[in-house]
């Protein structure tokens, strides 16, 4: 769960930070209304914002305000020394989740947070649901492709047993992506984002996403180019995650080439600028047409016949959830390239 802190008393605002990092929390600092707004302004993924309500210039009232106009189903807890009737008569017109009267202990904002959260799963629960589950159906939706290629090759390829090893060790491993997912859905916290301290290689997840698709290319004959840097690049996120980016984007590439007579993806990494790695996909495919570009990482904005336009727009969601991004180059009738920017660990 990711908490956006704002305080403008430093001490305050880094004691309460460390405090919620001990508890388990991803925690976003601001020490000034303004800021936390350009966090929300941008689009930075946050489950609940804590602000104090007495700072200069703007205060916490009026940070909600904002908030309210802005993303109104965002979480809001405001932390103040005088919470009297007045105060809180207009904290619940402007639907405040919850008030913290200070002095407070840690276990009392502990309980707060969890108070608050509770509650608005409760208010929000058909609507989350609704909005989730398409998501989660277009997930599952990849290792079942995977699955379908691996057995249709593998009845073609009856007589070669290296081929028919491949596919099952395919098929196991689509079986347990689908039980990841699924835990996913029951679990706690923010669906198909990284937990706090994950890392991964991004290069063995890339080449474990072209592996989970090698029945389904195999079979449709795409050849697949790499061009990796020639060193480990250690991401901050989880394995789960990054595949579900990479994934959509092979599958999409995998769909774009369907009608061509020679299909190529190509996969490339690269360093650049301070800490960042770029990751492209590259197909010689169908490309999107002009109009469609600018709104492609939109959810259900889909040049396919049977396509739910959803896959780009998890990519997009879990990109940005890692402070990167995502962004296209296409030409109709000539391809596709996606890059993906994140940042990553530097070695110590």
């Amino acid at each position: 769960m990711k908490v956006l802190v704002v305080d403008d008393e430093v001490r305050e605002l880094q004691r309460l930070s460390i405090a919620l990092k001990k508890n388990g929390f991803s925690v976003l600092e601001s020490s000034n209304a303004f800021r936390a707004l350009e966090y929300v302004d941008r689009g930075e993924y946050m489950d609940l914002i804590l602000t104090d309500y007495l700072m200069p210039e703007m205060n916490g009232m009026d940070l909600l305000m904002e908030i309210r106009g802005k993303r109104p189903q965002l979480p809001v807890i405001i932390m103040t020394e005088d919470a009297d009737r007045e105060f809180a008569v207009k904290a619940l017109h402007y639907k405040c989740n919850g008030l913290l009267e200070k002095p407070f202990t840690l276990d009392s904002l502990q309980k707060e947070i969890e108070r608050v959260t509770l509650s608005v799963m409760e208010e929000n629960n058909s609507s989350w649901v609704s909005a989730l589950i398409p998501k989660i159906v277009h997930q599952i939706n990849n290792p079942l492709m995977a699955i379908t290629g691996s057995c249709e090759l593998g009845l073609l390829e009856m007589e070669n047993p290296q081929i028919i090893k491949q596919c099952f060790e395919g098929i196991l491993e689509a079986t347990h992506k689908i039980n990841e997912i699924n835990r996913n859905l029951i679990g706690v916290g923010p669906p198909l984002l990284s937990t706090p301290g994950e890392c991964s290689e991004i290069h063995q997840i890339l080449e474990g996403c072209i592996e989970g698709f090698f029945g389904l290319m195999t079979l449709k004959g795409i050849e697949v180019h790499k061009e990796f840097v020639g060193r480990k690049v250690i991401v901050p996120a989880g394995r789960f995650a990054l595949e579900q980016i990479f994934k959509n984007l092979i599958m999409n590439s995998i769909e774009a080439v369907e009608e061509r007579e020679s299909k190529s993806i190509t996969l490339k990494t690269e360093l650049y600028g301070r800490g960042y790695v770029s990751v492209w996909v590259h197909d010689n495919g169908c490309g999107i047409p002009p109009e469609l570009v600018p709104m492609i990482f939109k959810p259900f904005v889909t040049n396919k016949g049977g396509g739910n336009g959803l896959g780009l727009a998890v990519v997009k969601e879990i990109v940005e959830g890692m402070k990167g991004k995502v962004t296209v180059k296409s030409e109709e009738g000539e391809g596709t390239v996606f890059r993906v920017d994140l940042p990553f660990k530097e070695k110590s």
